[in-house]
């Protein structure tokens, strides 16, 4: 790969897809990818890699290193402009803080996603955010 010059291709891709794989509860099988994109630089996977090994962390429950992850993914795409980008690391996080049980924090980082989503009119992420928003926000029942 590196002779024809697509590493730094497949090593965003694979971000984005461990990413995706995390989010649907395959984190085993996004961490050879991460791992990829993790040793290689470049703007892109500079934050992918990270939301993603975020998640892998969270479902490991390694919950502190998981939300520093994130954290320093929302604080590079902060830098970007990119409304989705941001709404997508804001929602990692969220997803992490959740995961630790950090219910206001998470509330708090859903609503910047929310935020970031409406402001670039992406109708699918906006219902999705508000949705995790609205889940979190209902009061929990007790189990029998």
């Amino acid at each position: 790969m590196r002779a024809t010059g697509h590493v730094a291709f497949v090593a965003s891709y694979g971000a984005k897809l461990g990413r995706w794989l995390s989010i649907v509860g395959r984190p085993d099988e996004a961490e050879p990818l991460v791992d990829l994109a993790r040793k290689f630089e470049g703007q892109e996977t500079d934050w992918l890699w990270r939301q993603a090994w975020a998640r892998v962390l969270a479902h490991r429950g390694e919950h502190a290193e998981a939300e520093a992850l994130a954290r320093e993914a929302v604080a590079i795409l902060e830098r970007v402009d990119g409304p989705t980008w941001q709404g997508d690391g804001y929602l990692d996080l969220a997803d992490v803080l959740t995961s630790a049980g950090h219910i206001d924090k998470a509330v708090e980082a859903y609503g910047l996603a929310l935020e970031r989503y409406e402001r670039k009119k992406n109708l699918a992420m906006v219902a999705q955010a508000r949705q995790r928003l609205d889940d979190l926000k209902q009061p929990q029942r007790p189990t029998a």
